[in-house]
């Protein structure tokens, strides 16, 4: 429990496990609403570990950057829009969308710096968000946990 890469890769097994087994018995959809329950949870603790900490810096980023993983999430549920639960949670988690929307991406050229032999592939980007944003993605972000809680 000590190690973090094994438990980890434990994590992991248990999951792909899960999924092979859902994706047998044809309950793919299962699949998607744990994947979407466990993104949900996961950002909801980032969220209060960053409300409790003064050093937040890193922490703020990488939530912010949590608005790339929703965007692949919500491509994910829409592809089982006719199950009901699915539905119902893609519809929930565009209203946390519609509140990282709201955050301000900078996108920078990638440099190469001095190196002319190097090869840059891709923009790098930057995503800023306001104490003010991240408590409307907090607010909602608990709207929407507090409905699946309880």
């Amino acid at each position: 429990i000590n190690d973090r890469d094994s438990m980890l890769r434990i994590i992991s097994d248990v999951y792909l496990i899960a999924d092979a087994y859902l994706k047998e018995n044809e309950n793919e959809s299962a699949s998607a609403l744990i994947i979407a329950g466990g993104w949900l949870e996961g950002l909801h603790i980032a969220v209060g570990v960053a409300k409790n900490s003064t050093d937040n810096e890193d922490l703020l980023d990488r939530i912010a950057e949590q608005k790339y993983a929703l965007e692949n999430l919500i491509a994910l549920l829409s592809s089982y829009s006719q199950n009901e639960d699915l539905s119902t949670m893609l519809a929930d988690l565009m209203l946390i969308k519609a509140e990282f929307d709201k955050l301000e991406v900078t996108e920078e050229e990638a440099d190469s710096g001095d190196n002319e032999d190097l090869t840059v592939i891709g923009d790098s980007y930057t995503i800023n968000i306001s104490p003010e944003q991240f408590k409307s993605i907090d607010n909602q972000l608990n709207t929407v946990r507090n409905k699946y809680i309880q």
